[in-house]
């Protein structure tokens, strides 16, 4: 938007170090408007707290990690997600009620067309598709990092919410002991949480902005931005939906 000297209304506004160029800086930095915090707190403090917890966690998940395998080195590992589809083996079958004897003392296992064998499957398929929606948030923040640079509004500390994702995808598919899958979900769990919060009153802050800085003629329009994290917003409910329910099946397992 220009006005009538032809400068952009966006040269107008306060500069201030990290959030470029806002109509908010113009406020104290940790004052708040219609009950919403101003958008530079937001990008610094609130929403990357999500991942400054999830960070500090990590560093007692990876201390608890290294005395599990000094203590424990032969336990069996296996990742959070299993995006191959495999074969039980005789034990769990059995214990599952799917191992039957084909006339001798030998075992077979029934067919692959089993309620249990499709089972399997589906939990692999569906692995893939949390694993596909994981990449998406990712995705959908570097988007909104980008548009905010390019609009010349700064990214705040925006980034760290990258690094911590993409953690999470690496403590997703790695191999660890069994006694470490319960707290690395946890800690998953409490990130999509604090991000789901932290993100959803980034969205109302927008909206409440919409109409008094709307950014028309920007490289990053506010309704842009609303979509854009409106998507974010999305995906980290569904992620806190499935990191949940998975969750809530590890501490079945191990309580049996």
């Amino acid at each position: 938007m220009m006005d009538y000297s032809g400068t952009a209304i966006t040269d107008k506004y306060p500069m201030r170090a990290l959030c470029g160029k806002r109509y908010d800086n113009g406020f104290p930095f940790d004052s708040s408007s219609g009950g919403v915090p101003r958008t530079c707190f937001e990008d610094i403090v609130l929403v990357p707290l999500a991942s400054w917890i999830f960070l500090v966690g990590l560093v007692g998940l990876i201390v608890f990690g290294l005395n599990t395998m000094r203590n424990q080195s032969s336990s069996v590992k296996s990742p959070l997600h299993r995006l191959v589809y495999r074969k039980k083996d005789a034990a769990t079958l059995r214990d599952d009620g799917l191992l039957e004897k084909d006339g001798g003392n030998s075992p077979s296992v029934v067919s692959p067309n089993t309620w249990g064998f499709r089972h399997t499957k589906l939990a692999s398929s569906l692995s893939i598709l949390y694993s596909l929606l994981v990449i998406a948030t990712l995705l959908m923040n570097i988007l909104e990092i980008v548009r905010l640079y390019l609009a010349d509004r700064g990214a705040g500390l925006l980034p760290f919410t990258l690094a911590s994702i993409v953690i999470i995808l690496v403590l997703m598919h790695v191999p660890l002991p069994d006694r470490m899958l319960l707290p690395t979900s946890a800690l998953i769990l409490t990130f999509w949480t604090f991000a789901l919060v932290f993100t959803s009153v980034q969205l109302a802050t927008l909206g409440k902005l919409a109409k008094i800085e709307p950014r028309t003629n920007t490289e990053y329009l506010n309704s842009d931005q609303q979509i854009d994290v409106g998507v974010a917003v999305g995906l980290y409910a569904i992620e806190f939906l499935v990191e949940g329910h998975r969750l809530l099946k590890l501490i079945k397992r191990i309580r049996q």
